[in-house]
């Protein structure tokens, strides 16, 4: 809730410092997202087979590729602080949707927080392991270029923010 809310506080910011503020707010709130909505996925599978991480991430990509043509329109419709109202808007959702997943009781997350630190020894001795996480950090490394100034080398090139949009969706959905 409060990383859609503080998406709302940019619409009245105009200064460099305010920007700052509420950009340090919404981080602390957005950025443990992703990685509780992992844990709660690898949770899963371990629970049951019958759940595919693949298709998260298939959810994922087709929400990246939605949101991007949404987004991408209304900025050419309307404005770029639109970007918040949206970003609100999915967030929002979010908040919402997750209010119906069933909380664990302590019994059932006991052994999997557990395993997190006894096994981090197991993870550093894995060489395999060890190469992988490499390999991701630098896909990661490379791509931020791309993830972070992609939209602005398109509009430099003459792209409107929907073929932004679409160029964004496009690439969301290669995934």
């Amino acid at each position: 809730f409060f990383a859609a809310a503080t998406y709302l506080l940019y619409l009245p910011t105009h200064s460099f410092g305010t920007i700052a503020i509420v950009t340090v707010f919404m981080s602390f709130f957005y950025n443990g997202i992703q990685p509780i909505l992992d844990s709660m996925s690898l949770q899963l599978v371990k629970k049951n087979s019958s759940f595919n991480y693949g298709t998260l991430r298939l959810a994922g990509a087709v929400g990246w590729s939605v949101t991007g043509i949404i987004t991408g329109q209304v900025i050419d419709s309307i404005n770029i602080t639109m970007i918040f109202v949206v970003s609100f808007v999915s967030m929002l959702g979010v908040f919402l949707f997750a209010l119906g997943i069933k909380k664990e009781t302590a019994g059932e997350n006991a052994g999997i927080e557990k395993s997190v630190y006894t096994d981090f020894g197991k993870v550093i001795s894995n060489r395999q392991l060890l190469l992988l996480l490499i390999c991701v950090f630098l896909v990661s490394t490379g791509a931020t270029a791309i993830w972070n100034f992609y939209s602005i080398y398109m509009k430099e090139n003459g792209a409107t923010a929907t073929l932004v949009g679409y160029g964004l969706s496009f690439q969301g959905l290669c995934e």
